[in-house]
């Protein structure tokens, strides 16, 4: 489990995090650079790394397909100053990791079309009891994410409205408990959060403040 500290690369742990999550699977164990992934995301973006900086869930997807990254060691994260700009000659070699097959999830609320709904929990679903880990991002809101030890809901006030959105975050979703009816996502806020770093988001918050997100379903990370 790792944290990202105070800088706004929440877009790198969930991607770099899908990667490392394919490898698992495969029965490898990888570490990879989130500092190389946010640097390529600014590149993408041409926009210049700040503190608190961030970089739109769905468009991970494309730039680790198309640049992939390269391993932690080569690029460490540095979590409480932006990268040098100057990237490793490493991690501007082939054989870096990527993402070689993506399915994208939408919600009209932030634009794109299509048949796969972010806010589709049955879908989501469906795709995590297949094997295939999502990058999601969503809306912050309600106090349960100050400690994140219990299930993550929906607050309303008295007149019934969801409570507002503080800011957006990316995450992993890597399973679910169809009985209590929430999903369990891998976040990056370090162990002393949450369930030793993992949330339990109801199945309702992510239908209310679910954005995008896109699911892997291949990847090579040698």
């Amino acid at each position: 489990m790792k944290d990202q500290g105070p800088r706004g690369t929440c877009t790198a742990f969930a991607s770099v995090g899908a990667l490392e999550a394919r490898a698992k699977r495969a029965g490898a164990t990888k570490d990879l650079s989130e500092n190389h992934a946010f640097q390529l995301f600014m590149a993408a973006g041409n926009q210049t790394c700040t503190m608190n900086g961030g970089y739109l869930t769905w468009q991970t997807g494309p730039v680790l397909s198309e640049r992939g990254v390269c391993s932690e060691s080569v690029m460490p994260y540095t979590p409480n100053a932006c990268p040098s700009a100057q990237v490793p000659l490493l991690c501007q070699a082939g054989g870096n990791a990527r993402f070689t097959s993506t399915t994208h999830f939408f919600t009209p609320t932030f634009g794109g079309t299509g048949s796969l709904r972010a806010d589709n929990t049955n879908l989501l679903e469906s795709f995590i009891k297949a094997g295939y880990d999502i990058v999601y991002g969503l809306n912050v809101a309600g106090s349960d994410w100050t400690d994140g030890d219990g299930i993550i809901d929906v607050q309303v006030d008295s007149a019934g409205n969801p409570a507002p959105s503080v800011g957006g975050h990316a995450m992993l979703i890597v399973g679910y408990n169809r009985t209590a009816n929430y999903f369990i996502v891998k976040n990056s806020w370090g162990t002393g959060w949450g369930h030793d770093g993992y949330a339990h988001i109801s199945y309702e918050y992510l239908q209310t403040y679910g954005k995008y997100g896109y699911a892997v379903l291949d990847a090579t990370v040698p």
